[in-house]
C-alpha cells in the first residue's frame, strides 16, 4: 500500500468434516439454552511459550458481566493442561458453562467455533482458529507484538485490544494495560454490530465444510 497498489485483506480459512459438527452439537445441546442467547467463547490461558496473559480475575469480570448483561453462556475451550484453571475459574461464575479444554482436536474445535457467536481471547492459535471460521471476536494484545504480523487490525468484524508499543519484555509482564471495561465495550459492540444468530452458525458451518 505504501507504494501505491491495492493490497486485498485476506483471513486463514480451515475446514471440517460432518462428524466434527455432529460431535460439537453434542456438546452444545447439553447447555439447553436459547438459540438466541449468545455463545461467547473465551480462550483464558496462553501456551506458556510468550508473556501474552491477562489476569484470571479480569477474565471473570468480563464473563460475569457479560452473563448478567447479554445473557451471555460462556464456553471454555484450551489444551488439556488448560482444564484445571478454567475449572477453577468456572467456580466463581454466575453462569458457568461448559468446559471443552482439552477435548477437541483442531476439526471440533472448528466446527464448535462457527456455531457460536463471539469469541475473548488472547493471542494465541486458538483465536486465528476462530478468524478462519468466521467467528467475530475480541483478542486481548501484547503490546510488545506488531499487531500488523498477526492480528486482523484492518477487520470490522475484530477488535484487537492492545497498549502502547514497548520494545523489550519485562520479566513480570502482563497485558495490565487492558481493562475489564475495554473487553466488554468490545465485546458488547461486535454482538451488537454481528448479534448471536442460528442462522449464521448454519452459514458459518456450511461454508467450512470440506468439500
Amino acid at each position: 500500500r505504501s507504494l501505491g497498489h491495492p493490497v486485498p485483506f485476506y483471513e486463514p480459512r480451515i475446514f471440517f468434516s460432518q462428524q466434527d459438527v455432529a460431535k460439537t452439537e453434542q456438546w452444545l445441546t447439553s447447555l439447553k439454552t436459547q438459540p438466541t442467547a449468545p455463545r461467547i467463547v473465551f480462550v483464558t490461558q496462553n501456551s506458556g511459550g510468550q508473556r501474552n496473559q491477562w489476569s484470571a480475575a479480569r477474565f471473570q469480570q468480563v464473563i460475569t458481566a457479560l452473563s448478567r448483561e447479554v445473557q451471555a453462556v460462556p464456553i471454555f475451550v484450551g489444551t488439556a493442561k488448560d482444564a484445571a484453571p478454567v475449572d477453577q475459574m468456572r467456580q466463581t461464575l454466575p453462569e458457568k458453562g461448559i468446559s471443552l479444554a482439552g477435548k477437541t482436536t483442531v476439526g471440533e474445535l472448528a466446527a464448535l467455533l462457527a456455531q457460536c457467536d463471539l469469541i475473548v481471547s488472547l493471542d494465541t492459535g486458538t483465536f486465528h482458529v476462530a478468524r478462519a471460521v468466521g467467528l467475530p471476536g475480541v483478542v486481548i494484545a501484547p503490546a510488545w507484538q506488531s499487531p500488523l504480523e498477526w492480528l486482523p487490525v484492518q477487520s470490522e468484524r475484530y477488535r484487537v485490544l492492545r497498549g502502547p508499543s514497548i520494545r523489550e519484555i519485562p520479566p513480570d509482564y502482563s497485558i495490565n494495560e487492558i481493562s475489564v471495561e475495554q473487553v466488554c465495550d468490545a465485546a458488547q459492540n461486535l454482538l451488537t454490530k454481528y448479534p448471536a444468530d442460528p442462522v449464521q452458525r448454519a452459514s458459518r458451518v456450511e461454508s467450512s465444510f470440506n468439500h
